[in-house]
């Protein structure tokens, strides 16, 4: 029998309200259909060797003789026995449109995609799935979150990673997601059981929402003396560069409110998107996490994440645009202080540059030139203002490929 071990999947759950997923970890597709035993049977297939379609990416990335998932978390809860994490995608509600993203994750895409008639980049055009209401999701979702707290061992210690859309502009018959997953926690939990809170933001939280914000998780902190926050704020870019990513979002909110949850002694962090139109900006991404982390005398914790969606992943960039992606590492290398995981980050950014040339297809160009043209059309930014070295790199490959 193979050894599938895979002890992530004793120590993680991640729920998807608009796909009515359960899911052992960030990787499983497309995971098991809520209210039903489909997830027992994948845990069980793990346990006795068969390599279930759900966990595909691991099986795949094993036979390429890669280091999966699996083996990645293998490593990491045998060092972390007590550790048990929960994630919530718990709605769309969303006010940004990220270019990568779609209407399955993001309320502003679900209504320009209503409101337009051009074709769509091919991976905005998933389709919203949830078979449940608001308030039968909730009752399933705090419901295990509430039996959790229950029954889990005397060392055990969770944590709750609220998710989006946008987490901090999420409610459920008017009650918002923060108060929702910690009173349901401790609703059935000693008031001095640890809990860490990880909120991921994109950052463009309005003013009085945010100062409600930090009142309220104050006031849960003197409630529960153990329960922790962690911020992680999702950003790749500076600026316009920024701006056209994470549209929606203005740079400016993003700064002053990256320094605010830098300024309250929670653990701050950022969550990182890497695609084709932040590489070129990557650089003065890591100054500005550097100069945060200077000036509020804090470590950040930085999540290199990779977007592989095919016609909007770094593979198809050829080997000029490593230059950048060297460079931060350089100037990560030359600040080490300022970053919690350091060793993390230089190894991440390393996956990044063996990315770049990794997947040099007409297919995937074209995708990303359409892609281009419906953001000109729809949202009325061009990327040639703000990124002409990428259009430029675009328009030579579909030339060479036309020529």
């Amino acid at each position: 029998m193979k050894n599938n071990t895979c002890i992530r999947s004793s120590h993680e759950i991640i729920f998807r309200a608009l796909e009515n997923k359960v899911s052992l970890c960030c990787k499983m597709h497309p995971g098991a259909e809520i209210f039903t035993d489909e997830l027992d049977k994948i845990k069980s297939d793990l346990k006795t060797g068969i390599q279930n379609n759900s966990c595909k990416t691991c099986w795949k990335a094993e036979e390429s003789g890669n280091k999966s998932w699996r083996m990645h978390g293998n490593e990491h809860y045998r060092t972390r026995p007590n550790k048990h994490r929960i994630e919530l995608y718990f709605d769309n509600t969303c006010d940004s449109a990220c270019v990568y993203c779609s209407k399955v994750y993001s309320s502003k895409w679900e209504q320009e995609v209503l409101n337009t008639t051009e074709e769509l980049p091919y991976w905005a055009s998933r389709e919203i799935k949830n078979k449940y209401t608001p308030e039968q999701y909730a009752d399933y979702v705090f419901n295990y979150i509430s039996d959790i707290a229950k029954n889990k061992k005397e060392n055990d210690y969770y944590e709750i990673i609220l998710l989006g859309g946008e987490p901090l502009l999420m409610s459920i018959n008017k009650r918002e997601l923060l108060d929702l997953s910690i009173e349901s926690f401790y609703k059935n939990a000693d008031s001095c059981t640890p809990l860490l809170l990880n909120i991921q933001t994109n950052g463009n939280t309005p003013d009085k929402l945010m100062d409600k914000c930090l009142e309220k998780m104050k006031f849960y902190k003197q409630k529960y003396p153990n329960l922790n926050y962690s911020i992680s704020i999702s950003a790749e870019s500076v600026g316009k560069n920024f701006e056209y990513i994470r549209y929606g979002c203005s740079y400016k909110r993003f700064v002053e409110n990256f320094k605010k949850w830098a300024s309250t002694g929670y653990s701050i962090g950022t969550n990182m998107a890497i695609n084709p139109i932040s590489i070129t900006m990557l650089p003065d991404y890591f100054n500005f996490l550097i100069e945060i982390a200077t000036t509020h005398n804090i470590k950040l914790d930085v999540a290199v994440n990779i977007v592989h969606t095919p016609g909007i992943t770094i593979g198809f960039l050829d080997d000029r645009f490593k230059k950048y992606v060297k460079r931060s590492i350089k100037i990560v290398k030359s600040s080490k202080k300022a970053f919690d995981n350091y060793s993390e980050v230089i190894e991440k950014l390393h996956d990044v540059n063996n990315t770049i040339g990794s997947d040099i297809d007409l297919d995937r160009i074209k995708e990303f030139s359409h892609a281009v043209d419906y953001f000109k059309k729809v949202r009325k930014v061009s990327l040639s203002d703000i990124n002409p070295l990428l259009v430029d790199y675009i328009a030579e490959k579909l030339k060479n490929y036309n020529d």
